[in-house]
């Protein structure tokens, strides 16, 4: 009689474990963003970055995928090299032409993105000579947010460990969400 419901209490909790674990598996994604924002502060050496120094100017334009040009309100011309974003090579074969078509597709993505919105970089170096590195804001949003969404660059994480953690998992959740639809870059990478 005991052997009996020593194994009924065993095949009791054997299928409790087993329907947890089949519920903890299928609801995995309600628990992503906890996921991401324990690495991301793990990344960050379990701090928590302030928000970047702002510089305010006016959009000229893109000079490489990753380089543009700015002027502040003194008329001083600046240039900025936009960091966390990766793009394609565009002499890469066996797909250059595919790559240079995508490239200046999305520099005039960007333009036009850019273009006639008051802009900010979250500042982190900028040098004597007019130049500088850091983040784009379009108003109070961060402009490589979309830019990762639509696919026209991957996302660097290791470059974004400086922004606040909020704008952190902003940009990975793009990414995930780009790569998920093979959009833009995704498209072109698909061996990635």
């Amino acid at each position: 009689m005991f052997r009996l419901l020593n194994r009924v209490v065993r095949m009791v909790l054997l299928l409790a474990w087993g329907a947890a674990a089949y519920g903890v598996w299928t609801q995995r994604e309600r628990a992503r963003p906890l996921v991401d924002y324990y690495q991301l502060f793990r990344d960050g050496g379990w701090q928590v970055p302030e928000p970047l120094p702002r510089w305010q100017g006016e959009f000229r334009r893109m000079i490489r995928p990753d380089v543009l040009e700015a002027v502040d309100a003194k008329g001083n011309s600046w240039r900025f090299t936009v960091l966390g974003l990766a793009t394609v090579n565009p002499d890469a074969a066996p797909d250059a032409g595919a790559n240079r078509w995508f490239l200046q597709q999305v520099a005039t993505n960007f333009t036009e993105y850019l273009k006639g919105a008051t802009m900010d970089i979250g500042v982190t170096s900028t040098n004597t000579d007019h130049t500088g590195v850091g983040f784009v804001y379009r108003g109070a949003h961060l402009a490589q947010v979309d830019w990762v969404a639509a696919g026209w660059y991957r996302l660097r994480p290791g470059d974004c460990r400086t922004l606040p953690l909020d704008e952190q998992y902003a940009l990975r959740l793009a990414s995930r969400e780009a790569r998920r639809r093979a959009a833009g870059i995704w498209r072109l990478t698909e061996s990635d």
